[in-house]
């Protein structure tokens, strides 16, 4: 019997951190997971989930093998240095010929139009329990934040 369902594309089938660069090498396509790092972000400071954060980098703590690729459509709120002179890794471990090369480039959050609404897509726990402070303002943001922003008061 056809099935009603779609069928999933090539793009569908990409793990998440999928870099043209690696799969051409021969190297993995997509991270191993992380036990624990502390890596650079770059923070768009235009955007209303960055609202009080001053700086243009964050250290954010990573764990796990999620990675976002970068929104087409929405905005790449926090992003891991495509290039830089700077290193990745802030602290903690990495894999050395595999996690610097696959995650630069991808996105650590990203607000996404989705109908009427959005989306906020964070692929790291922004509170680690509330120890790491430094995402905490991307989360409550969001909460606080994301549901007025775009609407306009009709004074009803």
């Amino acid at each position: 019997q056809p099935s009603s369902l779609p069928t999933p594309s090539a793009a569908d089938a990409e793990p998440p951190a999928a870099r043209a660069s690696a799969r051409d090498s021969g190297r993995p396509r997509q991270p191993l997971a992380i036990p624990g790092a502390i890596l650079r972000a770059e923070v768009d400071r235009f955007h209303f989930l960055t609202f009080g954060i001053e700086r243009d980098t964050l250290p954010l703590l990573v764990e796990g093998d999620l990675f976002l690729r970068p929104s087409t459509s929405g905005t790449n709120v926090l992003r891991f240095p495509e290039a830089s002179a700077d290193p990745l890794r802030l602290a903690g471990f990495t894999w050395k010929d595999n996690t610097e090369p696959l995650v630069r480039g991808t996105a650590a959050v990203i607000e996404e139009p989705v109908g009427a609404g959005r989306v906020v897509l964070i692929a790291h726990e922004p509170g680690v329990r509330l120890l790491w402070h430094a995402s905490t303002q991307l989360l409550m943001n969001a909460l606080l934040y994301g549901p007025a922003v775009g609407h306009t008061a009709t004074g009803d």
